[in-house]
């Protein structure tokens, strides 16, 4: 389209004019009939194999070979997009629950296969995420003639892809690519503002809320129709504790707390702020303990007023999924 070829040629003249050298992204947005230039990332990014898909260049063997010192072979009328790619990122998140991210250990773990079906990920059976990182732990991507064999190969792949023992966005993308405004393409940055809601795909099929004990787990054999499947079954130990909601987020996360007052983390990472000392007077919904998981600060929050009595972590300190952060009586 015009706009498309305006906004590649702006970027090429902008690698020129400051005699940029190596991988790289020019970070547009589009407007109606405009586009407005945002940024320049001087690395090689997440969507780096969409590209690829399309042009047929390895990028990361590139930017390699040109910081070694290697001339540039490919010239750009070389450069010749062909088809249509996609790419959805698959976060340890439960989107249930607005989007908390939900480090732990991958139980089962099936990648899609098929042709034009393209998967960047380290992920295996048997993985404990750790909480250090971000969240995403696999790229999904697939290339097609056009847009709707491409829309059609995302669906099935999405179907196909099998992860449990973890929520993550594998839902969500299902839902979006069912949006008859995405398949058709008419979308922006404010589409699930406006338009998604938690109840549109499946609840996590892992406890809403952590226990202050800790969470076992079982594998079962079950057989269905003549088919032998193996079932993973989650246990909380200990009673129900209170979750928090993801910092710089709406909220929207389902919280419980103990009757004995314990008050124990929801998730897996480091506490990264103390909200209150041993002696202090709280009321419900007010922040205590900050903890940071996946790149992303998470507000603990009590439901119910009173003192504190105890503080059993400091910052800087890991914690688990279901650790006793503070007894309030």
């Amino acid at each position: 389209s015009r706009i498309r070829d305006a906004l590649l040629a702006a970027a090429v003249r902008g690698a020129q004019a400051i005699d940029y050298r190596g991988a790289g992204t020019f970070e547009f947005i589009v407007q109606g009939d405009e586009f407005y230039f945002l940024e320049v990332n001087t690395r090689i990014q997440v969507e780096h194999g969409v590209t690829e898909l399309i042009t047929g260049i390895d990028l990361v063997s590139w930017m390699i070979r040109i910081a070694a010192g290697e001339p540039l072979t490919v010239r750009q009328e070389d450069v010749q997009p062909r088809g249509h790619a996609l790419e959805c990122r698959i976060n340890a998140e439960a989107v249930d629950r607005n989007f908390a991210p939900a480090p732990g250990l991958i139980s089962v773990y099936k990648e899609p296969s098929g042709p034009w079906v393209r998967i960047d990920s380290a992920a295996y059976a048997g993985w404990d995420i750790p909480s250090n990182y971000d969240s995403m732990i696999a790229k999904l991507m697939v290339w097609g003639a056009d847009r709707d064999e491409a829309l059609a190969r995302m669906a099935r792949a999405l179907v196909e892809y099998d992860i449990q023992g973890v929520p993550t966005t594998i839902p969500l993308h299902r839902w979006i690519l069912d949006q008859p405004a995405i398949r058709e393409g008419h979308y922006d940055t404010g589409f699930l503002t406006r338009h998604f809601q938690p109840t549109d795909v499946p609840a996590s099929p892992f406890p809403a809320t952590a226990t202050n004990g800790t969470t076992s787990q079982r594998q079962l054999q079950v057989e269905v129709n003549q088919r032998l499947f193996t079932v993973t079954v989650f246990e909380p130990q200990g009673e129900a504790v209170a979750a928090g909601k993801p910092q710089r987020r709406d909220a929207g996360n389902r919280q419980t707390q103990s009757a004995s007052g314990d008050l124990a983390a929801p998730l897996s990472g480091t506490i990264v702020a103390l909200r209150v000392a041993v002696g202090d007077t709280i009321e419900a919904g007010q922040t205590v303990v900050v903890i940071e998981a996946m790149k992303m600060e998470n507000d603990i929050a009590a439901l119910h007023g009173g003192r504190v009595t105890a503080v059993h972590v400091k910052v800087g300190d890991p914690v688990g999924s279901g650790a006793s952060l503070m007894t309030v009586a």
